[in-house]
């Protein structure tokens, strides 16, 4: 049996194909993909910026979908870690020495189903919408780097860019209580920061030597 996937075969050049459906091992449960968003890192690889991408990946791992055997939302993770390394006893499966990037090293989500770990999976709150689910990776993102910083109730900070991971950041850090100068090249992102919440903007303009 065959299910359809998005699978990169080279620089501008993606296709939906045809592969084989996967194998479901004892110890993975299938899940079916229903929601993904594009990351920046999808367009290096598309450009042809990356030349060790492998022809014939399907890419994806920003995704959800719904476990075959519960029925349950899930978001999955797009870090197989090895569980037992340094780093995965230690609660940082991200650091995981031994670990495969989905939809970069092996093959992502963009597939009708997907077999996976059960602790690669993330229950998706009942409040959480279809749309926001598709994004919650790049949101655990700008989470890890407004905690990794640490600012304080009321703090100033700048944000350079204000694409698709810049207006996530600006808007965890308002959340945080902070007060955020974004900077962009362009009016419109700068107009959708000021939308989410930044209390200034700035548009920067760069010269070329």
């Amino acid at each position: 049996m065959f299910l359809k996937a998005v699978v990169y075969r080279g620089p501008h050049n993606i296709r939906v194909e045809e592969v084989p459906e996967p194998q479901v091992k004892s110890n993975r449960v299938l899940v079916h993909f229903k929601a993904g968003s594009l990351c920046g890192t999808d367009m290096h690889f598309y450009r042809g910026d990356w030349k060790w991408m492998k022809k014939g990946l399907i890419i994806g791992h920003d995704a959800w979908g719904v476990r075959e055997d519960t029925g349950e939302r899930v978001v999955m993770v797009p870090i197989l870690n090895c569980g037992h390394c340094y780093y995965c006893l230690r609660g940082l499966p991200t650091y995981c020495i031994r670990g495969k990037f989905y939809g970069l090293t092996r093959d992502g989500f963009f597939a009708e189903s997907k077999a996976m770990l059960p602790r690669s999976l993330i229950a998706i709150p009942e409040g959480v919408s279809d749309e926001e689910a598709a994004i919650v990776e790049p949101v655990a993102l700008a989470l890890r780097v407004l905690d990794y910083m640490k600012p304080n109730l009321g703090d100033w900070v700048t944000i350079l860019g204000q694409g698709p991971i810049g207006l996530l950041m600006t808007q965890v850090a308002q959340l945080k209580g902070c007060r955020v100068i974004a900077v962009d090249l362009e009016d419109y992102r700068l107009e959708l920061s000021q939308k989410y919440g930044a209390d200034g903007n700035k548009r920067q303009k760069c010269r070329r030597s």
